[in-house]
């Protein structure tokens, strides 16, 4: 039909052949052409644009790592653990036991210089640690650290320097991790806070944090005189953690494992309080003496790590996670190619019909995983802890004040009279008187008073006399 332009209806018309030539038909009597043969098969579509990662890509995660040693009620039995930060749960590594080196109690681990170190209790040395197996190497050939430390107990990599603390001497120490030689920091004894019992050692947001199982509390070290700091005011984590263990720095948080409730707990840097990680007891695997721990990047798949991630308690199931975004449509396939030439008609000519159209395109890759589901209930309480040691003997008391002083006493008996003295020696004999040579009527003439019966006359001085009472 003829739709365009004015004046009268062409009779001729051009097109473009299958060689690429044009040609003119003459007018004939408008007959139409034969139908052209089917174009070729259009080439297949493009393969669907990529939705992302898939689930068998590798990718380098930090992973928390802990080691213990009773989960055998019979004997300790040392082995190296993953530990899973949002439940608590805990997974074996390996198959190895004791590390393979008869490593029984293991006492701390630290991720260093792209190596992951543990410290042994029973031998008293440094190993390195194969994260696939679970068996240790040891490092060096010293014995107890060549400073006579045979209670090792925490372990950190801070500031490019690996540090040590031990009980035997309660201070901080730097490691060679080529010797395995110990050499003290500064002359601080028990941290000069009296913590003689340290346990775990972290390397957090630029600060060197220790935890005390004698004070049982969170401190910061000064590592030039390896003095301590009390963090807060929380006695025993503020959760009854007498135990305190090891301790690392993860995804920017600090966590802490102890064996008073078998637990993983986050701590806070400003209070010094603990907060406990899921509901699993004794981290899943019955694992009652949990030690060290350290944070480590490992090489996993996302399905891996997706399934690691869905390692749950006993909670509730968590709510469905929202569906993922649909992939990327594949690209459009090649357009088929045009169909031959038909003979031509008088007044026109047939052309090829298009080619069908091409194979779909591959399916896009699944989008990503929806949301986490909430967190499980919590599980129920622990059992109660034992009791402590009895305490020390109270020191000697003081002397008492002197007494008050006892009433009068009862007057004594009278003595016994003394004996008779002796007779006293006999007088001078006199001097020669005058003749004074008297009668008894002149002396009682002379002598006053009055005379009378039972008077007798007595000398009282030179020439004088008194009448005075006769003795009875």
């Amino acid at each position: 039909d003829w739709t365009g332009g004015t004046g009268d209806k062409p009779t001729a018309r051009g097109f473009l052949a299958s060689t690429g030539l044009v040609s003119t038909l003459s007018s004939g009597t408008n007959v139409k052409g034969d139908k052209g043969d089917k174009g070729d098969a259009g080439s297949g579509g493009g393969g669907g644009g990529s939705g992302g990662l898939t689930l068998d890509s590798f990718i380098m995660l930090d992973t928390l790592y802990m080691v213990g040693y009773g989960s055998d009620d019979d004997e300790a039995v040392g082995r190296l653990y993953t530990l899973n930060a949002a439940t608590g749960i805990a997974t074996s590594v390996g198959s190895a036991t004791d590390f393979g080196v008869g490593e029984d109690v293991p006492a701390a681990l630290a991720y260093h210089n792209n190596i992951l170190y543990m410290l042994g209790y029973s031998n008293e040395v440094l190993f390195t640690l194969d994260t696939t197996t679970g068996i240790a190497t040891r490092v060096g050939s010293a014995d107890s650290f060549g400073v006579g430390e045979t209670g090792p107990s925490g372990l950190a990599s801070h500031n490019g320097t690996l540090y040590m603390v031990g009980a035997t001497n309660a201070v901080l120490y730097t490691l060679d991790t080529t010797t395995g030689v110990a050499t003290r920091v500064g002359s601080a004894t028990q941290f000069g806070v009296s913590e003689e019992y340290p346990r775990g050692l972290a390397s957090h947001n630029g600060i060197l944090y220790m935890v005390g199982a004698r004070n049982d509390v969170l401190y910061t070290l000064n590592t030039t005189t390896g003095v301590a700091t009390r963090v807060g005011s929380a006695t025993a984590f503020g959760v009854r953690e007498t135990t305190p263990e090891g301790l690392a720095s993860h995804n920017g948080i600090l966590y802490m494992v102890g064996s008073t409730n078998d637990v993983l707990y986050t701590l806070n840097t400003t209070t010094g309080i603990a907060t406990t990680v899921g509901s699993a007891t004794q981290f899943g695997v019955s694992e009652a003496e949990a030690e060290g721990l350290a944070s480590f990047p490992r090489r996993l798949t996302i399905r891996q790590a997706l399934t690691e991630s869905a390692q749950g308690s006993q909670g509730a199931k968590g709510d469905k996670g929202d569906k993922g975004d649909k992939g990327d449509k594949g690209d459009k396939g090649d357009k088929g190619d045009t169909g031959a030439q038909g003979p031509p008609g008088t007044g026109g000519g047939g052309s090829g019909t298009a080619g069908p159209k091409g194979d779909k395109g591959d399916k896009g890759d699944k989008g990503d995983k929806g949301d986490k589901g909430d967190k499980g209930d919590k599980g129920d309480p622990g059992q109660d802890g034992m009791n402590g040691a009895d305490g020390a003997d109270g020191a000697d008391g003081r002397n008492g004040s002197p007494g008050a002083a006892g009433a009068k006493g009862d007057k004594g008996d009278k003595g016994d009279k003394g004996d008779k003295g002796d007779k006293g020696d006999r007088g001078d004999p006199g001097t020669d008187g005058s003749d004074a040579s008297v009668t008894a009527r002149n002396v009682i003439a002379t002598v006053s008073g009055t005379a009378g019966s039972g008077k007798v006359p007595v000398y009282t001085s030179a020439s004088a006399w008194t009448w005075a009472d006769a003795p009875s």
